[in-house]
């Protein structure tokens, strides 16, 4: 039986717009309300590769006799900067680098005060808390920084404090483009194990399928998922795969990556022969791999992003891959093979438990700061997503079996009977006792095959605007940024029928069809004006 899933945690989204020295910031959260800030990079641009290099260099165990050697000019950068002592990088360098940049993102007063309510809000909850970081594809410099390494005067914002659950880190990718409806929650994952030979020792290759065959089998054992490995995997090979099917739920990656004159790659194994490699960019990985809930990349610099403003966002593995599927986590350096190990195995069987991905991905970040001594892995994972509503994200069922995985984001104030089992066993946010339901008002089937002309559309709009889920500062921006471009388009065409038009709002809610959505009370509570008011729109219109 899986556990209570998690409930919904306090969210701060932080929307990046660049500008010529840094970016304009607006911090949104149920806490705090909405704040605009000014944020100047802490570090010169000049300096930012050399940053970022050196941060990967700390992560080979036996640094400095071992990692990539640094000119004189970047040694220059580092010393000005206070990073180099004598002849290496200082040890402390993710912490310095962390509170750097944290020091500039509270040095307007406006974005000090936001930060400052949304942590005691989650604080005083005992709750954690999810920064969502939204950067526009233009916003190169800022994505290449290491937000997962914030550090305050005391600790790392990531890591926990008086028994909380780890606060998370999500980065966003905004595109100007629809999105897919989310992917169906089961109650059984499929994992497809990706282990190229190419350039993996035999001996390292057996000890990481060893441990992720003890991880998975105790899960698999319980009836929480399934697997199958390709290996060696070539391009071709994995193109078969996906294409023969069962398709897989996550991709797990473990092998070399890497990111070099501007573009992320993996290696594959060649077709030539055995011991040959070939490079896969991050592009043709997003073309083999869409639709797919999770990519777990374990690969050095999987999530490396460049670090100059002429470059694409989309030249990095996992910001390419996150535009065509649901989840990445990726590397954001070089990641050790015992962090890589570790990292998997606490994040699977938090995943298995029925927590969210956020949850699964924060516990296994405190795991790698628990157990290394110099503590210098635990900010490499990054977490991205692809879906403009600000939820949990759940892969596995609860064990209620309701299919969504995830609880519902708004207490309701009398629930109603959906109208598909899935949606029956819904209950709200803090699981109070149900009241009695009522059965929801089917509407008359010729609403659906009418047009709406443009007053109509407007009409819609507002009544949508006017639901207590709109209200909610939190909410409001996403919905309203999915909704915006998608109506002023059906109000160009003016041909829009009304399933059209609720598909705009429903794909990021999770119900498909009218009555599904007035059911689901996350919009609308029965007896409410916005229920009633749209109830009769569509009879008037029927």
């Amino acid at each position: 039986m899986i556990p209570q899933n998690d409930p919904n945690p306090p969210y701060l989204t932080l929307r990046f717009t660049p500008t010529p020295d840094g970016a304009r910031i607006k911090w949104e959260s149920n806490a705090g309300g909405v704040y605009s800030s000014s944020f100047s990079l802490p570090f010169a641009r000049e300096a930012l590769p050399t940053l970022i290099k050196a941060l990967d260099a700390l992560q080979h165990p036996e640094y400095p006799d071992v990692g990539p050697p640094f000119s004189p000019e970047e040694v220059q950068h580092l010393s000005a900067l206070g990073f180099w002592d004598g002849r290496r990088i200082v040890p402390e360098l993710h912490r310095l680098v962390g509170q750097q940049l944290y020091a500039a993102l509270i040095a307007d007063r406006a974005g000090e005060l936001a930060l400052r309510l949304a942590r005691e809000a989650a604080r005083t909850q005992r709750q954690a808390l999810t920064y969502l970081l939204r950067f526009p594809p233009a916003a190169v410099e800022l994505a290449a920084l290491p937000w997962e390494a914030l550090w305050d005067d005391r600790q790392a914002l990531l890591l926990s404090r008086g028994g909380r659950q780890p606060d998370a880190l999500v980065r966003y990718i905004d595109l100007n483009e629809a999105l897919s409806p989310p992917l169906p929650v089961g109650q059984k994952l499929h994992i497809l194990a990706l282990a190229p030979q190419a350039g993996i020792p035999p001996q390292i290759r057996a000890a990481e399928r060893a441990a992720r065959h003890a991880s998975w089998t105790a899960l698999r054992d319980q009836g929480l998922l399934t697997w199958d490995e390709l290996a060696p995997v070539t391009a071709r090979a994995l193109d078969d795969r996906m294409r023969a099917g069962p398709p897989p739920d996550v991709i797990h990656y473990y092998g070399h990556g890497s990111y070099s004159d501007g573009q992320g790659y993996l290696v594959f194994d060649s077709e030539i022969g055995a011991g040959q490699h070939e490079l896969v960019s991050a592009g043709r990985l997003a073309t083999l791999l869409g639709e797919i809930r999770l990519i777990m990349l374990f690969a050095c610099q999987s999530a490396m992003v460049p670090t100059t403003p002429q470059a694409s966002l989309f030249t990095g593995i996992a910001p390419a891959l996150s535009a065509v599927s649901e989840a990445v986590v990726a590397m954001q350096l070089t990641v050790r093979v015992t962090a890589a190990t570790r990292f998997s195995e606490v994040c699977y069987r938090e995943l298995a438990r029925g927590r969210s991905l956020q949850a699964a991905v924060a516990e296994a970040r405190r795991s790698l700061y628990v157990i290394e001594q110099d503590g210098a892995s635990w900010y490499v994972p990054t977490l991205y997503l692809r879906t403009r509503e600000q939820r949990p994200v759940y892969l596995l069922a609860d064990g209620d079996g309701d299919g969504q995985g995830a609880r519902r984001s708004a207490p309701l104030a009398e629930p109603v009977e959906a109208t598909t089992p899935s949606l029956a066993s819904t209950s709200s946010a803090n699981d109070g006792p149900l009241a009695e339901p009522v059965e929801a008002t089917m509407l008359p089937p010729q609403a659906s095959s009418r047009h709406l002309d443009r007053k109509e559309v407007q009409e819609l709009v507002e009544l949508l605007l006017a639901c207590p889920v709109m209200q909610q500062s939190n909410r409001r921006a996403s919905v309203l940024e999915f909704i915006e471009p998608h109506v002023r388009h059906a109000i160009e065409r003016d041909t829009q029928n009304r399933n059209d038009v609720l598909n705009i709002v429903t794909t990021c809610n999770e119900y498909g069809t009218l009555e599904e959505l007035i059911a689901g009370v996350r919009f609308f509570d029965r007896g409410t004006f916005a229920f009633q008011a749209l109830e009769a729109f569509w009879r008037q219109r029927g």
